[in-house]
């Protein structure tokens, strides 16, 4: 089932257990958007996406062996109900020009690897899911991109995906 509301996804209430997928570049940078909020209201899941950059492995009772690089998701348990995972699914911030174009920095493959490694995770601890809109907006994707892959890949999960109202 998939469900829809406005708000802070670093503040939605939902009763039982849940993760928090969101969309991180492939630069260490952690600095805008959701990640940001997430990196301010538990600083150290900003600590552990860095030290996982710094390492380019990062191992630890929820992640065996996960490598840098796009596609990829760090898993980060906040408390006994909150997970967040940090999907790498953005190259360069702001994107890049190759040949005279503009290419967005969302990377729809690479965040499609993620969803189904955060999927699976899911399905492994009971977890729901309560989403932002991720990458549709500093990383360039659409909203349309986004619900497609979430009906194709999550929706046979409790999912709950939140839009940020500014």
């Amino acid at each position: 089932m998939i469900s829809f509301i406005d708000g802070d996804v670093t503040k939605v209430k939902i009763d039982g257990p849940y993760i928090i997928p969101h969309i991180v570049n492939h630069s260490n940078s952690l600095g805008a958007g959701v990640a940001l909020s997430l990196a301010k209201k538990w600083p150290f899941v900003k600590n552990l996406y860095h030290s996982w950059y710094n390492d380019s492995i990062y191992t630890d009772e929820l992640n065996d062996d996960i490598e840098w690089m796009l596609g990829q998701v760090q898993f980060v348990q906040i408390n006994d109900d909150v997970y967040v995972a940090n999907m790498i699914g953005q190259a360069t911030p702001g994107g890049d020009i190759i040949d005279g174009v503009y290419l967005a920095p969302i990377r729809w493959d690479c965040v499609r690897e993620a969803m189904l490694r955060v999927r699976a995770f899911a399905k492994e601890h009971g977890l729901k899911i309560v989403a932002p809109y991720f990458g549709t907006e500093l990383a360039g994707g659409t909203e349309e991109a986004l619900l497609q892959l979430v009906n194709e890949l999550w929706s046979e999960l409790d999912v709950t995906l939140v839009k940020f109202i500014k």
